[in-house]
């Protein structure tokens, strides 16, 4: 492999232990387009076309900041296309990710590589490498936490090379990318909704749990209740939903049942008398 010499030695070391640990699943993979959609196995199957999510494709994750559930839900299609013998890559800048958090998820710690490039440049760079491997299931990146440095070019770049090797492509962005130009083949929006009930042991046991393990990339232990809206997706109407529910003390995600009439109404409202 012919390194970069901007990149930082703990980078490339990185990068290059990916390659090694992905060498012989790369002679098993199926080319790409070849191999079975993904059945993520919970309600967001829903929102993917009928057989499951295509392999190969590029999934923008659009939420409002670290706890509105977009990282949770990547994080189990991670899980899901952690098929045997392929890793999962995650490009970690910031330093934020918990693998024991991930691992309480279902993630396999063994099939797991972490990446942390010193700058943005260089997260970049790790990105475009990492879904060129073809022994790499999914790659996942947290780009709301790095506003602006994806320009048009990259993302086709991305969208092109997830194409070729067969890798999912994992985007965490800011709901307020939106009105950008993308070349996600999927893009998802997520938004919180009002929960019919709160866990105040989750909220006050601070940094400990499953949620709290992710920092950053997951908000305190707590039930959560999100909606998730199709923006793009092959086979599938765009601006059809699905209405989840994420506790963060288990790893399912289940459909939210609907809520009670007064956990509907507005704080403050009463009803005549």
């Amino acid at each position: 492999m012919k390194t970069d010499r901007r990149m930082p030695p703990s980078t490339l070391e990185q990068l290059q232990a990916m390659l090694k640990r992905t060498e012989s699943a790369e002679r098993a993979r199926p080319p790409a387009g070849k191999s079975a959609p993904l059945q993520i196995g919970s309600p967001l199957d829903q929102l993917f076309p009928p057989g499951g999510l295509p392999r190969g494709v590029l999934v923008e994750w659009l939420g409002q900041g670290s706890g509105s559930g977009a990282t949770r839900l990547a994080l189990s299609v991670a899980c899901a296309a952690q098929d045997s013998g392929l890793v999962l890559v995650v490009i970690d800048r910031q330093s934020r990710f918990y693998v024991p958090a991930a691992a309480g998820l279902g993630i396999d710690p063994a099939g797991l590589i972490i990446v942390r490039p010193a700058r943005q440049l260089d997260e970049l760079w790790a990105l475009d490498q990492a879904v060129r491997c073809t022994g790499v299931a999914a790659v996942l990146w947290r780009g709301d936490t790095s506003p602006g440095i994806l320009d048009v070019r990259h993302f086709r770049r991305l969208q092109l090379a997830c194409q070729a090797s067969g890798v999912i492509g994992l985007l965490i962005r800011s709901h307020t990318a939106r009105q950008e130009p993308s070349w996600a083949d999927v893009r998802l929006l997520i938004q919180p909704q009002p929960s019919g009930r709160t866990d105040s042991v989750g909220q006050s046991r601070g940094g400990v749990g499953v949620g709290s393990g992710l920092s950053a990339w997951q908000s305190s232990s707590f039930v959560r209740r999100l909606e998730v809206e199709v923006l793009r997706c092959r086979g599938r109407r765009t601006g059809a939903r699905v209405q989840l529910e994420i506790d963060d003390e288990i790893p399912q995600i289940r459909s939210a049942d609907p809520l009670p009439m007064a956990a509907r109404r507005p704080a403050g409202r009463r009803r005549p008398a």
